[in-house]
């Protein structure tokens, strides 16, 4: 493993006959993974409770274990209630577990619990549902003056969600947000929203492909990341269902 930081950089291989620099390549993106899970159920009033599972390898499970270890706490709680806040209001981390904390050379496994009030927004006979519960992928971070450098995106990496969301009773699909497939030299997105009438489910995967992204394609990057994030922020409609 190779820290985003020293990605295509140089390094001093030292030697009994000296030394020399050396190019430090950009590792492929599955070294760094993400693969969220989540088996959730919503309640006539709003209510989302259920259980996510998380594998985390390369910059992922760095960037976690140093949340988790940088509280003065060593347990995940606070690292994941910090988390959730992001995403979700008036919530509660019912349960949490971590594996492989302080196993550096293992795959990070983190499992939690937690349950929303007021997920969904009421609207009449209407549930307003966002299927992307967790995580964020999209920004409108390039502002429109003219930039003279590239922009740096990180390390290369492959992330996945995948929502599943049980109706409450009495309720069916109205609306379901439209598929998103955006694909550019320096990343790629797609997601999908489906129902088979009991259960929501919404999954997607984003991919970072290189570590910069050149002035020249800078307004595709703000078209790329915009597309993410209006996706993120799409709503399902749900409707009670005829008597």
């Amino acid at each position: 493993y190779l820290s985003e930081d020293l990605q295509l950089n140089y390094g001093l291989l030292v030697t009994d006959q000296g030394g020399e620099l050396v190019e430090l390549p950009l590792l492929p993106a599955s070294t760094n993974r993400l693969a969220r899970s989540a088996k959730l159920s919503l309640a006539p009033d709003g209510t989302l409770h259920g259980n996510v599972h998380e594998v985390r390898w390369g910059e992922p499970a760095v960037s976690t274990r140093a949340a988790i270890l940088g509280n003065s706490s060593t347990s995940a709680p606070k690292a994941l209630e910090s988390f959730l806040s992001n995403f979700l209001e008036g919530f509660q981390l019912v349960n949490d577990s971590v594996e492989n904390l302080h196993n550096y050379d293992q795959t990070l496994v983190v499992d939690y619990e937690f349950s929303a009030p007021n997920y969904a927004q009421n609207s009449g006979n209407l549930l307003l549902v966002r299927p992307r519960v967790l995580g964020e992928k999209g920004s409108a971070l390039l502002e429109e003056k003219e930039r003279r450098y590239p922009v740096e995106l990180g390390a290369a990496t492959v992330q996945t969600d995948m929502f599943e969301i049980a109706l409450p009773p009495g309720y069916v699909i109205d609306e379901l947000p439209p598929p998103v497939h955006a694909d550019y030299p320096f990343a790629s997105y797609t997601s999908k929203v489906e129902c088979d009438g009991k259960v929501l489910r919404y999954s997607r995967m984003f991919e970072v492909k290189r570590m910069d992204v050149p002035t020249d394609q800078l307004s595709d990057l703000k078209t790329f990341f915009e597309r993410v994030a209006q996706d993120e922020n799409n709503s399902a409609v749900l409707k009670r269902a005829a008597n």
